[in-house]
């Protein structure tokens, strides 16, 4: 084998590769005496001091934090709505905005606490975070490859528009080395994953990827090794990969300070997306109206169109087009309509709690450390389905 050819030499593993092992402490040995308090769902605290410190010149230590449920939805076109962004603010959780929001809409936004302002790397983009840098001190810096040229660059130009207040997320990457110029140009996180969303085709149409939880672990081990060695903290976003709490648990124990969903939050009253009926044949039979024989009985189900950001869809509607030098990285599906993201959020908060106290753990920072992951190759009994 052509080794030189390997980024390295270790098998690399998505979420379906693993699971979470109960039970287990800070070394990995099996605990039956536990370390914290943790009886029940109740005494799990999801909510997180995200600390994003900066030392002066004169030596002055200055700690600028803000506290929410490290859970983010996706800046996507049904995701990243004002609507979701008020329901996630009311459980603690955040937004990011989708960037084709109106400055009329920016200006309505009420949720901005529990908001990051979504850009581009346009000049544009630029003067829309000069205008609403006072509102929003929170901003996502969203390019599909944040390896290209241009992009620590404009970090470096965002973070001298905006002060050491403001905290400054960009992505997507999934190795350890550009985790480190976005920090040195003034990231103060990095969203982490290429190719792994449910609507991203990215690794289809490039042969591009890897796989998500390895890309947590490989950019975590950078993000560890500044946070030992530096005065400002670089955290990590995992964004995309995750189809159930499962996933999102697995997450957090790899390594990730924030998990992004885009698919999960999709299909609700809140994403505002097109709704399509449509009319299926059941298994069950009914008799024939006029008394002859037995005729299927046919339901009416209802979907919302989904689509990603890099698709022929998104481009048709923000960008004028498909330009005929690129290639869609992007599909459209439609998702069962799944009425309020409420009964969602309180889905996945839920699993969340429950995953932490299996491993003794009574908050994310304690789940992290408690977790240990074991290889598999069947994680679910699927013999009745997937749920």
């Amino acid at each position: 084998m052509n080794s030189h050819k390997f980024y390295d030499d270790e098998e690399k593993l998505d979420f379906s590769d693993v699971l979470i092992v109960p039970g287990m402490a800070k070394n990995g040995a099996s605990s039956s005496k536990p370390k914290f308090s943790v009886r029940s769902r109740n005494d799990v605290k999801l909510l997180r001091s995200v600390h994003h410190t900066k030392v002066s010149k004169d030596g002055d230590v200055i700690d600028k934090s803000f506290t929410a449920i490290p859970i983010i939805a996706a800046n996507m076109d049904g995701v990243g709505t004002l609507k979701m962004a008020q329901v996630m603010k009311r459980n603690g959780m955040m937004t990011c905005l989708n960037k084709s929001l109106s400055l009329e809409d920016l200006d309505k936004c009420e949720s901005q606490s529990h908001a990051f302002l979504t850009v581009g790397i346009s000049a544009d983009d630029l003067d829309k975070i000069r205008n609403f840098s006072d509102k929003f001190h929170k901003i996502c810096i969203d390019v599909p490859n944040a390896y290209i040229g241009d992009i620590v660059q404009f970090v470096s130009d965002v973070r001298r528009i905006v002060s050491t207040t403001h905290f400054i997320m960009v992505g997507n990457i999934v190795t350890g080395g550009q985790a480190m110029s976005l920090y040195m140009a003034g990231a103060n996180c990095v969203k982490v994953g290429i190719g792994s969303g449910s609507v991203c085709t990215t690794r289809l149409k490039t042969g591009v990827g890897f796989p998500q939880l390895s890309a947590i672990l490989e950019v975590g081990a950078m993000a560890h090794h500044i946070n030992e060695n530096f005065d400002r903290k670089l955290y990590i976003c995992s964004d995309g990969g995750c189809t159930n709490p499962g996933d999102i648990a697995k997450a957090f124990a790899a390594g990730a300070d924030f998990v992004m969903l885009g698919g999960m939050l999709a299909g609700h009253d809140e994403g505002g997306g097109e709704i399509v009926n449509k009319y299926q044949e059941s298994p069950d039979r009914m008799p024939h109206p006029n008394g002859q024989g037995w005729v299927p009985v046919i339901d009416e189900k209802k979907y919302v169109r989904f689509y990603g950001m890099s698709s022929k869809t998104a481009n048709d509607k923000h960008s004028g087009g498909l330009k005929g030098y690129r290639a869609a990285e992007g599909k459209e599906v439609d998702v069962p309509y799944r009425g309020s993201v409420q009964d969602t959020i309180d889905d996945i908060l839920g699993g969340l709690r429950s995953a932490c106290t299996y491993v003794l753990a009574e908050n994310l920072v304690q789940f992290y450390k408690n977790s240990k992951f074991i290889k598999v190759n069947n994680q679910v009994n699927t013999v009745f389905g997937q749920g």
